[in-house]
């Protein structure tokens, strides 16, 4: 009886979240106006009633699959809303990513209320969704929040979550403090995520990418610091890569676009070249579907097959509870393989 309550619950306000109107917010309808692309599947998975927001339009296909509603929402263009604009539709709230941290002067100045995000683990991860609960303050959000927390909790380990809270706290070199910083690498497959083929990009250590990599059982094969950073292929042949990962959006590993050496990279050799999944959002940024990301990296490194069962089932479950979604086992396995919705 309190689970169909709670499911009722939960489409209910999603389906408010979504009701978009055709033109900008009345004064009675004040949403969120969200300009940080990884931030949406927050707003949705917390009920957020949502004005406008930033969107990878072309990167998240599945996004306006599962919500094709969202196509009418008017959209953040790059570099943010002018601030006549943002005045005129009287947001609830400003969600900035770190990059527009210039604008929070400019907005308390005209007095709309706003909030900035930025992490680099799980434990940051969790820290922004119970802030945007706090911010939402609804016992459906601060209840999804909550939710959430356990789920990641039991994936990534209360014990790291604690240490990592208390290295931000104290302000320490984070990445020296955490538990797989002192373990010894060598036994450890060097993973490459690679952000763009052309021109050649990768993201580094202290970023989200490099804490899936280390929880899960990695190491990665990047040592400059940062996200889609510059590389050479001499410099992806000396880094000797194990395990190759593509983002979503990085370009077709094929002829023209890598050298003929790359062949015998050690990754293509063995057959471990992926296509990173892509849900609602990127599994490998800044979203809410980090927890699947860690999963299916973790079976990556184990050497087995992700598009398995037990995955899928994982994957029904968190987008069942967070987001009222039930994708068929079909959708799933396309996801999984880094496939885009038929068309």
């Amino acid at each position: 009886m309190k689970k169909a309550f709670r499911k009722r619950l939960l489409r209910l306000s999603l389906l408010s979240c979504l009701s978009l109107p055709a033109a900008g917010w009345a004064q009675s309808e004040r949403g969120v106006v969200d300009e940080w692309y990884a931030h949406l599947t927050m707003d949705l998975m917390l009920g957020s009633k949502v004005g406008a927001a930033a969107i990878y339009q072309n990167r998240v296909p599945w996004l306006f699959y599962f919500y094709p509603e969202l196509k009418t929402l008017p959209l953040v263009p790059a570099g943010g809303l002018n601030i006549e604009k943002l005045i005129s539709m009287n947001p609830k709230y400003v969600v900035l990513p770190s990059a527009y941290k210039a604008q929070e002067n400019i907005l308390k100045n005209a007095k709309i209320p706003e909030v900035t995000f930025a992490f680099k683990d799980f434990a940051g991860l969790l820290e922004c969704v119970d802030q945007s609960a706090k911010l939402e303050n609804t016992q459906f959000a601060l209840k999804q929040a909550a939710d959430y927390r356990s789920f990641v909790t039991k994936i990534v380990g209360e014990e790291l979550l604690k240490k990592e809270e208390t290295v931000k706290k104290e302000d320490f070199n984070w990445r020296k403090f955490l538990p797989f910083s002192s373990e010894n690498t060598s036994q450890k497959p060097k993973i490459l995520h690679i952000s763009s083929l052309n021109p050649l990009t990768v993201d580094g250590k202290e970023t989200i990418i490099d804490e899936w990599i280390n929880l899960a059982g990695g190491q990665n094969a990047v040592t400059v610091s940062g996200n889609n950073h510059d590389m050479t292929w001499e410099q992806v042949f000396t880094s000797n890569p194990d395990i190759i990962i593509l983002a979503e959006g990085a370009g077709k590993w094929e002829k023209g676009t890598v050298p003929q050496g790359a062949a015998f990279l050690p990754a293509i050799q063995a057959g471990h070249l992926y296509r990173n999944p892509t849900g609602i959002f990127l599994w490998d940024r800044y979203g809410v579907e980090l927890p699947l990301q860690l999963l299916w990296v973790k079976s990556i490194i184990a050497a087995k097959n992700p598009n398995t069962a037990e995955m899928r089932e994982k994957m029904k479950i968190f987008y069942e509870r967070f987001f009222n979604l039930h994708p068929s086992d079909q959708v799933l396995a396309q996801i999984l393989k880094g496939e885009r919705p038929a068309s």
